[in-house]
């Protein structure tokens, strides 16, 4: 992935990537507070790369994802859809604290 992604476009922000952010690595956890939190479950390929690199891995996993994980076939000419405009969510997340957002929890709103 990391061959593939690097001569793409990027901001130059560049994060600890989880490296294999795709549908089925993500999920609700329970914390010791018995909240139920989502997150990346599976950060064994983590590398210091641009953040793009994780999204765009997870956008290509929802392109992919009907026709390898479950019985439905794409249909033929199928393209990914562009991406939607900010929601309100997205500009409280932006504005929150690290830890904030670390412990945000899903339901909680």
């Amino acid at each position: 992935m990391a061959a593939d992604l690097a001569s793409t476009p990027s901001t130059g922000i560049r994060v600890q990537c989880c490296g294999d952010a795709h549908l089925s690595n993500f999920g609700g956890f329970a914390t010791p507070e018995r909240r139920i939190v989502f997150s990346i479950n599976d950060l064994d390929e983590t590398l210091p790369a641009p953040w793009e690199w994780d999204v765009k891995r997870l956008a290509a996993s929802f392109v992919v994802a009907p026709g390898t994980t479950t019985s439905a076939t794409p249909r033929p000419g199928r393209r990914p859809r562009p991406a939607s405009a900010p929601t309100r969510v997205d500009a409280e997340f932006s504005e929150m604290k690290t830890l904030e957002l670390w412990y945000y929890a899903i339901g909680r709103r």
